[in-house]
């Protein structure tokens, strides 16, 4: 008589690995938008933090050194170039924009920012901006 045993073993408990979680920061001026945000994130072990204000955006993204600024485009127009160039540089993150209803011109000025993809929101559901998350830090 034979005997079949399956065991889920996972790995990281076998093995002396830091769990590493990937850091991102979510700018969005509209409240229920970041915390929706915030919560599919964090369903997916992201360590994330929201800021509702521009102002506190510099801080921010030195105390959280996000892998991934998600910000909103309005948000990103006001911020400007040295100051996301700068802080991209010297944190090492990339940038994914969120706009509603933006039109082309708007986009062609965040682009060369150093915006890596631009999601509208009216087309696209919380999780989709999780995976499109997830392809650009997999890269």
């Amino acid at each position: 008589m034979a005997y079949f045993l399956k065991e889920k073993i996972n790995l990281e408990d076998l093995a002396a690995v830091e769990n590493f979680r990937k850091a991102i920061v979510i700018v969005e001026p509209e409240e229920y938008l970041l915390d929706l945000y915030c919560e599919y994130f964090n369903r997916h072990n992201f360590h994330v933090r929201g800021c509702g204000s521009i102002d506190l955006l510099e801080k921010l993204l030195e105390q959280h050194r996000p892998h991934l600024l998600i910000i909103n485009v309005g948000f990103l127009l006001k911020a400007g170039s040295s100051f996301l160039a700068k802080n991209s540089q010297d944190i090492g993150f990339k940038i994914l924009s969120i706009g509603y209803n933006t039109d082309l011109e708007a986009v062609k000025k965040i682009m060369p920012l150093g915006v890596a993809a631009h999601i509208d929101r009216r087309t696209t559901k919380p999780q989709d901006v999780v995976d499109i998350a997830l392809a650009m830090l997999n890269e």
